[in-house]
């Protein structure tokens, strides 16, 4: 369970100072350790408790699905490993890219095969000029959620690291200031990702899939049509997520000056 791990390691290598430090005679010094010990135990039991109680706010899904585990009404904050749900965060998003990313090719080789074909190239070249502008809104939103995609699959990685070192750093006297921005950064993540996800998910519900249904003439309207839908659920997206990360990041950037840090915003 990683609250057990991320607070034995952590207190581990507190105390293990503040022994070493009382060994060698140096008791003062060995005490502030061993408070220090003290404090980022509290420190980490608060945040995961904050965060065990706002993921069934935030996650409600994964909350009753833990529930219903449980097989009991009462759960122990300590228990919820909030970050499970971020593999399933980072695949929402990669749903988005890939469907994306499907429309701008299937368009393009539409385009490809009506060019070429003698006496009805215009209709390649009708369709690329009607489509232009979705193809190009397309291109957008497929890096955004690309970038978005690698960026939580690798934050997951070092999840437990963030926190680690965030609290470790910020008991320390002369690193405080760095301790406090990875512990603004830890917090920001468990806070906006949730949400930008849930939004993207129920856009990517709503966006019309590729489904070819013949060569008729109508299908051509039908393909344009699709495309600017999919553009306009997936733009609204685009712009909840802007503005998610542009409020995060800004509090973020406060929280961190607040514990004694700088401003770090976070951008893509």
């Amino acid at each position: 369970m990683i609250v057990v791990k991320t607070i034995a390691v952590t207190i581990g290598i507190l105390t293990t100072l503040g022994v070493f430090k009382w060994y060698t005679g140096r008791r003062v010094e060995a005490i502030r350790w061993f408070e220090r010990s003290a404090y980022v135990l509290v420190a980490l039991t608060v945040l995961y408790v904050i965060f065990g109680i706002a993921l069934f706010f935030i996650n409600p899904f994964y909350a009753v699905s833990y529930l219903a585990g449980e097989e009991g009404l009462w759960v122990n904050p300590l228990s919820v490993d909030f970050w499970a749900s971020f593999p399933s965060y980072a695949n929402i998003l990669w749903k988005v890219h890939e469907l994306s990313r499907e429309w701008i090719t299937f368009a393009a080789k539409l385009f490809v095969l009506w060019s070429n074909i003698p006496r009805v190239s215009s209709i390649g070249y009708g369709l690329r000029d009607v489509t232009g502008w979705s193809r190009g809104q397309l291109g957008v939103i497929t890096s955004l959620f690309l970038n978005l995609y690698a960026f939580i699959s690798e934050v997951y990685v070092f999840r437990e690291s963030i926190l680690v070192f965030g609290v470790i750093l910020f008991v320390a006297d002369r690193l405080r200031g760095m301790g406090a921005v990875l512990i603004a950064f830890y917090i920001f993540l468990a806070l906006v990702v949730p949400l930008i996800t849930a939004y993207a998910e129920a856009m990517y519900a709503k966006s019309p899939k590729i489904v070819w249904s013949g060569w008729s003439p109508e299908q051509w309207v039908r393909i344009s049509d699709k495309l600017a839908d999919t553009a306009y659920v997936f733009t609204r997206a685009l712009m909840r997520t802007v503005i998610l990360l542009g409020l995060g990041s800004a509090l973020c950037a406060a929280f961190a000056r607040a514990l004694g840090g700088v401003g770090v915003y976070v951008r893509l």
